[in-house]
């Protein structure tokens, strides 16, 4: 079975639904898939934050730096914490994430709740 699905109606043209990063990482998130995102995609996307797109989805990083523990990437100011580029993407995007999928910085800070299930 494909990412995408396809409906079909007779007299119409089949149509398929998109497989992006940001439809798509939330299911297998919590279903625990190691779907890996490629890098070219996740950069795109995390290089296109504004805080216009932040207020949409409601994310509020008020004291928190986001750090990318596999890409040479952070957004904020704060308190970091840190976890896979694609984790944080679905933080960006409004998603709640299982609890040990991020983590604080050195000094042990801990990960704010609004960022975990």
């Amino acid at each position: 079975m494909s990412s995408a699905s396809a409906i079909s109606t007779p007299g119409c043209a089949s149509w398929k639904s998109p497989s992006t990063p940001t439809t798509s990482n939330p299911s297998t998130t919590a279903l625990g898939h190691p779907r890996r995102v490629p890098e070219d995609r996740l950069r795109l996307l995390l290089d296109a934050v504004t805080p216009r797109g932040l207020r949409f989805f409601g994310v509020d990083l008020a004291g928190i730096r986001l750090c990318a523990d596999d890409l040479d990437w952070s957004l904020g100011e704060g308190d970091p914490v840190y976890g896979d580029a694609q984790d944080l993407l679905s933080v960006l995007f409004g998603r709640r994430l299982p609890r040990g999928r991020l983590h604080g910085g050195p000094e042990g800070s801990r990960v704010p709740p609004t960022l975990v299930v």
